[in-house]
């Protein structure tokens, strides 16, 4: 995956919390290879095609967004994982919204997140 240089600021947990969202979950098996048994092939041509949603750190709301992201997914990587699951949401709730996703795309991305 190639980076630009205005991806240097963005946290790694801001990039964990997009790779682990449902949003990714969704959008990741509709280019990527399947394999048998429902694996899928996770190599640098697929994930290049992964949309990395850059903030604009000149923008107060934007690094505020960041921010957050970040605070989020650092409570669950202390937790280990451990009752994350208030987090988890709010964390994909706000993926959601970077990404501009109507109501109705929500629900599928959910929907397919439950299988």
């Amino acid at each position: 995956m190639t980076f630009k240089k205005s991806a240097a600021n963005h946290s790694l947990a801001y990039l964990l919390a997009l790779l682990n969202s449902h949003v990714a979950r969704w959008f990741f098996p509709q280019v990527s290879a399947p394999f048998r048994g429902g694996f899928r092939s996770a190599n640098k041509q697929f994930l290049a095609l992964l949309p990395f949603r850059l903030i604009d750190f000149s923008v107060a709301a934007e690094r505020a967004e960041h921010d957050e992201l970040v605070g989020l997914v650092e409570k669950c990587l202390a937790a280990r994982g451990e009752n994350c699951g208030a987090w988890e949401a709010e964390i994909n709730a706000r993926v959601a919204r970077l990404y501009h996703l109507t109501p109705d795309e929500i629900k599928l991305v959910e929907e397919s997140a439950k299988k």
